[in-house]
């Protein structure tokens, strides 16, 4: 698939590493299986406004571009730009919320699905 940029100007970097930056946005959020919706044009637009151009990346002190409560698309007005350390953070809080937590047969103890068979090895009956 090919992208045409019009009415693009970039006085920062040249548009090659701009496109570059936006085909791997894509490509992580397709592999995430997240919708992304941005336009080249849009995606630009928005990290251009954010004032975090120079900043964007993965590093600690970097700016990324983040969807609220981390759902939806990237779409515009979904997206803000927050450091990479507070979107780990966020990260490690949605991702702990979306395991049921059961019972466990031996001791009653309240178990994360995901790693239940782990509590029920340590607590078995001997």
């Amino acid at each position: 698939m090919t992208y045409v940029w019009k009415h693009t100007v970039l006085a920062t970097e040249t548009n090659c590493k701009s496109r570059q930056a936006y085909g791997d946005h894509k490509r992580s959020a397709k592999r995430k299986g997240n919708a992304f919706l941005l336009t080249p044009a849009e995606w630009e637009w928005l990290w251009l406004s954010s004032g975090h151009w120079h900043e964007r990346g993965k590093r600690r002190g970097q700016y990324v571009m983040s969807r609220r409560g981390d759902q939806g698309a990237y779409e515009v007005g979904n997206v803000f730009f927050q450091p990479t350390e507070d979107n780990a953070a966020q990260g490690q809080i949605n991702h702990c919320k979306e395991y049921r937590q059961e019972p466990c047969p031996n001791c009653g103890q309240k178990v994360a699905v995901n790693i239940a068979w782990r509590h029920r090895r340590k607590c078995a009956p001997k």
